[in-house]
């Protein structure tokens, strides 16, 4: 009985151990994951501002309009 505790006992710590390790994984990819949605919010903020500066009346009314 005393063996199949200690079996249970091994098994639980080397689980931990696998669980730790997949836990600073975790927070490595967070932090990379951070810095990539830093640098798209960067590049959405910069393709709206040429966006803005391009903005001509004739993209929104391609054609004039008659003077009848």
């Amino acid at each position: 009985m005393v063996g199949v505790l200690l079996q249970g006992l091994a098994k639980l710590q080397k689980t931990q151990k696998d669980v730790d390790v997949l836990v600073e994984e975790a927070k490595i990819k967070a932090v990379e994951v951070e810095k990539k949605v830093a640098g798209a919010d960067a590049f959405a903020e910069q393709v709206s501002i040429l966006n803005s500066l391009t903005w001509l009346p004739h993209r929104v009314l391609p054609f004039r309009l008659c003077a009848c």
